[in-house]
């Protein structure tokens, strides 16, 4: 580029060379951070000032929250640098209650201190005005010496800075609205044909896909091509639980991550053709690739709060470093990590359920510096794959009230969103080719039906609705009423809602109007009250009914309430705070007219006995087990353990006499734990598969239950460019 060129600033015997962003002495490098150099920059520009801890965190953290320490700590670095000793302020002072000041003095060459080489301008590689981190720095150092002789170069150089981001984003809309229109004549082919798939990830040239299969309650590790051939197992079928799989920039190694039947998780890498496991870190984070293959970035919850942080390590897990911590009030997506093509960015969704309010992030990973990209807000965000020209990102997110996760096109970096796909499935993994004309994903069907069976056998279950496939009735929620009918939860336009039938499946109405995500109905005893979760106020919160879904009211005002359930006797109300951190367990009563108690913290789906004195929940003590509590709360009375492949979700019930309770099981069936103690079993004569809710009549003689599939393959979806 033969533009005019601001080189080097020149103080004692050090050089600045802002192009390279390098602290010189002698010609040599001195190591800095980029937070450290952007601060030597500010000190430079106010030089003889002083600074006081908050101007520096203004002018060097602008519009971002971070602690005073990481001012002393790139301060000290600093000063390392530049070889002050110990009590020797050759360079920066410290002014006692006040803050700093940078006190050596410039190469006054033009007046100013700012070394200029001045060239005739010829042309404009477009390429190179992009290059932000010299940008960045000389920027910084005009703002800073914002002397008359500057004035011209300065506005030249933004012009062209603004001449070249138009062109750029008019290259990129242009590249948008065709991958968007492309797609709009996509076709699909079925990778895998059982249903029986977890996660799934696809090689960069878009030849190679890998995928975890589910066989009975174990699950393998298996490798095939696009094109089609038999697929070649890479790991055998063990008691383990696939969260992730990556394949490396060259397609030479395979990453996953895996939990074993003890609960103890990992990240391995395999040669992609199969081969021994190496062991690259004892966690369970999903991760995502830099470009040359010799860094990846995870999510994970910081071990001193509740924050969680993205961090990167080198790819044999060795160096972790801190990117950034998520913004005030929200967390981190684990899922939706995705490393930008250029090296220069890592995506990731940010938000919290009080509000259910996501939106995509894009974190510098030079300087961690955080900036929103999305205009769109979603109600949940999950996987994210990068185009390769880096124009846009494809996306899975539910938006508004809808609980589908669909697959989007997010426009880079204008944040606009439009629709790829809609249909009644739901979307898991997703990744893109390098072509940028293949996108892998696991697509999810569901179908379920509620079935009612004596309970003395629960072989003789009935089918009493008929579903089909995008139907999920009765998976977020079942109960009986006192005169025998059922109250159960239905999908209707993407929104869960409340409905009731007789327990022949006939007299279907809807009880509660369908406005926000309405779910986990409970019902007293006396068929007074009807309690159940929703987000119809805008935030998760514990709503109380008659039975007749008249005389909505909500009844919390935490900023998230979750997992309701009434007492027998109707008097209280239990629920969770926190679900995703602490997990705090409340009880209020029905009325409103006493405040709320805690009674327990790490605990979750909780149930009250039919007595209406205990409390059965899962509980967090050295892993997940499930605790007998006083109603009143208190330490735990029982703790059980709980096999592997157990599911609380959705509640642990108390059998009808008060003297068991049962909960699911990820893959098969109901288990029971007798209060009295010894092994946990499975209730006979149900199917050998996955339950959903369940629930037993009030005068225990009748036993409904849901039972449903999720039918799970990898897709391939070709673009038709």
């Amino acid at each position: 580029m033969n533009n005019a060129t601001e080189t080097n600033i020149f103080f004692d015997e050090f050089e600045v060379d802002l192009l390279k962003r390098k602290l010189l002495k002698g010609g040599q490098p001195i190591y800095l951070k980029p937070k450290a150099f952007d601060l030597l920059l500010t000190f430079i520009g106010h030089r003889g000032e002083v600074l006081s801890k908050n101007d520096l965190l203004d002018l060097v953290w602008e519009n971002q929250i971070v602690e005073e320490n990481n001012l002393t700590v790139h301060i000290a670095a600093l000063r390392k640098a530049l070889g002050e000793m110990k009590n020797e302020h050759r360079f920066i002072i410290t002014v006692p209650g006040c803050g700093y000041r940078f006190i050596s003095g410039l190469n006054e060459l033009y007046g100013n201190g700012l070394v200029i080489e001045r060239q005739e301008i010829q042309r404009v590689t477009i390429e190179e005005i992009e290059k932000e981190k010299s940008q960045t720095a000389i920027k910084k150092v005009r703002n800073i010496l914002s002397r008359p002789k500057t004035y011209l170069l300065s506005f030249i150089s933004l012009l062209l800075c603004l001449l070249a981001g138009g062109y750029i984003w008019y290259g990129r809309q242009k590249t948008n609205v065709a991958f968007t229109q492309s797609f709009k004549n996509f076709s699909i082919k079925r990778l895998t044909t059982d249903g029986k798939v977890t996660v799934a990830a696809l090689s960069p040239d878009g030849k190679l896909f890998v995928y975890s299969h589910i066989d009975g309650e174990q699950q393998s590790l298996w490798l095939g091509h696009v094109d089609g051939g038999e697929p070649v197992q890479l790991r055998p079928s063990t008691p383990l639980s696939y969260f992730s799989l990556r394949f490396t920039p060259d397609a030479s190694s395979i990453y996953y991550s895996s939990g074993d039947e003890n609960g103890k998780s990992a990240i391995y890498k395999i040669p992609v053709f199969g081969g021994a496991p190496e062991k690259i870190e004892d966690t369970r984070y999903l991760i995502t690739f830099a470009p040359d293959g010799k860094h990846f970035a995870f999510v994970r919850r910081d071990s001193a709060s509740t924050k969680t942080v993205l961090a990167m390590c080198e790819a044999d897990g060795k160096n972790e470093v801190e990117l950034a911590a998520s913004p005030d009030k929200t967390n981190f997506v684990a899922g939706s990590v995705a490393w930008s093509p250029d090296g220069s960015q890592i995506a990731v969704a940010a938000g919290n359920e009080t509000d259910n309010n996501y939106e995509i992030l894009t974190i510098n990973t030079t300087d961690g510096n955080i900036k929103t990209l999305t205009a769109q807000k979603w109600s949940g965000i999950g996987a994210t794959s990068w185009l390769a020209d880096g124009s846009g990102l494809i996306t899975v997110a539910q938006k508004g009230d809808s609980v589908q996760k669909q697959l989007w096109f997010v426009a880079v970096p204008g944040g606009e969103a439009q629709h790829l796909l809609t249909d009644l499935n739901l979307y898991g993994t997703i990744m893109l080719a390098a072509n940028q004309e293949t996108l892998l994903a696991v697509q999810t069907q569901t179908l379920s039906n509620i079935w009612v069976a004596p309970a003395a056998d629960l072989s003789r279950a009935k089918q009493i609705t008929t579903g089909s496939i995008g139907r999920i009735d009765g998976w977020a929620g079942l109960e009986w009423t006192i005169d025998g009918r059922l109250v159960y939860t239905a999908q209707i336009n993407g929104n869960n809602t409340i409905w009731t039938m007789n327990s022949d499946g006939s007299g279907q109405k809807q009880l509660i109007p369908s406005d926000g995500n309405n779910i986990y109905p409970s019902l007293s005893a006396d068929n007074r009250f009807l309690i159940f979760q929703s987000n119809r106020s805008g935030k998760y919160a514990v709503w109380r009914a008659k039975p007749d879904g008249t005389e909505l009211k909500m009844i919390t005002d935490a900023d998230i309430a979750a997992q309701p359930h009434i007492s027998p006797d109707g008097r209280w109300v239990i629920y969770v705070t926190n679900p995703e951190q602490t997990g705090e367990l409340w009880r209020i009563s029905i009325d409103g007219s006493s405040a709320p108690v805690k009674l327990a913290d790490n605990a979750s789906w909780a149930r009250i006995s039919p007595d209406s004195r205990f409390v059965a929940c899962g509980y967090e003590s050295g892993g997940q087990k499930i605790a007998i509590l006083p109603i009143d709360g208190g330490e735990p009375l029982k703790l059980f353990d709980i096999p592997r492949l157990a599911n609380i979700r959705q509640g642990i019930h108390w059998a009808p006499d008060g003297k068991a309770i049962t909960y699911r099981d990820w893959a098969n069936g109901i288990w029971r734990q007798d209060l009295e103690g010894g092994e946990p079993k499975r209730l006979k004569g149900l199917p050998n598969e996955k339950i959903y809710a369940f629930e037993w009549s009030p005068d225990g003689k009748w036993f409904a239950f849901t039972r449903g599939a999720e039918i799970r393959d990898v897709i391939l979806l070709n673009n038709g460019r």
